[in-house]
């Protein structure tokens, strides 16, 4: 409920073109503090990545350095993972806690993901028309034991390419295309992207060149 659970604090920075919040739930019963993530395309409308979904939560063994409270600063965004300190406390909000500084890790573009409901199905992803700004196109993936294949659609929703299958952990790297071709040919034009997870998690794509 919206008493149990009270946005508390929220430190903001900006990442590529949009704005993240490191928001802080406030447990009114559990007497806890831990985060969420949020973001918002120019701070005045905020959306809530998951709600209920810890960005970084709170230790489950009572006596921990951060059962209680976790209270984390803007990431720090580094060639090889996101960094995102945080005051940690051993009890709860209103009691007598020790505080410690920590440290969470993330993966390059880690943040958040879309994966598939069903872990055993595939899953389809499909962004509304948007301009190809890019000959090339690049995504950042988890497929270990699976793939993602991308497919290229004009805004009518007929495909125009089909991309090769993508595995393993994958950081900005190239989609190729079955053609054989790149997206030379479909720059400044509006395009609808359609990603298939097949046991996959995406967490972004973008275009250059």
């Amino acid at each position: 409920s919206e008493l149990e659970r009270q946005y508390y604090v929220m430190p903001i920075c900006r990442y590529a073109d949009v704005y993240l919040g490191m928001l802080m739930i406030f447990n009114a019963v559990s007497d806890r503090v831990h985060c969420e993530l949020s973001w918002s395309p120019d701070t005045l409308a905020w959306y809530h990545v998951d709600p209920g979904t810890p960005l970084i939560d709170t230790s489950p063994q009572k006596g921990d350095y951060d059962w209680g409270c976790v209270y984390a600063s803007v990431p720090v965004f580094m060639a090889d993972e996101i960094r995102t300190y945080y005051g940690a406390s051993d009890d709860v909000h209103y009691g007598w806690r020790q505080g410690y500084l920590a440290l969470a890790t993330l993966r390059p573009n880690g943040l958040a993901g879309l994966q598939p409901d069903r872990p055993n199905l595939p899953g389809l992803v499909m962004t509304q028309p948007i301009v190809c700004v890019g000959r090339q196109l690049f995504l950042s993936a988890e497929a270990q034991g699976g793939e993602v294949q991308v497919a290229l659609l004009n805004a009518e929703g007929q495909i125009l390419e089909q991309s090769n299958p993508i595995a393993g952990e994958v950081n900005q790297t190239e989609v190729t295309w079955v053609s054989g071709q790149d997206l030379s040919a479909y720059q400044q034009q509006a395009i609808q992207l359609r990603f298939q997870l097949n046991k996959a998690k995406l967490y972004a794509f973008d275009f250059y060149g």
